[in-house]
């Protein structure tokens, strides 16, 4: 996902959750965490993952993951088009009204 080819990682994570439908469930997951300590791009990259694959519950878990880990980037966040699917979902709204998110 870092090099940008989110298609592939959705196919990882398709296979990998048919072998596993919980691979993702938990923090859990070989190489999210580094140094004691999660990348809030990595959990970010999740949501938008989830996001793709229209899972929106997966998609906020992640979100608010990014958010607590120090994901700060709003502007990216409101404007990204995989999200903005969402926004008459009353659970996103409720999201975006606890996080401070202002769109």
């Amino acid at each position: 996902m870092r090099r940008g080819n989110l298609e592939e990682a959705i196919r990882a994570y398709q296979t990998a959750r048919e072998l596993n439908p919980d691979v993702l469930a938990n923090n859990r997951f070989i190489g999210l965490e580094l140094g004691g300590r999660v990348d809030p791009a990595v959990y970010y990259e999740f949501g938008l993952v989830f996001a793709r694959l229209g899972q929106l519950d997966l998609c906020l878990l992640y979100l608010k993951r990014a958010i607590s880990a120090g994901f700060d980037d709003y502007e990216k966040l409101i404007s990204e088009p995989e999200f903005q699917k969402f926004k008459d979902e009353k659970v996103y709204q409720e999201f975006v009204r606890l996080h401070g998110v202002v769109e």
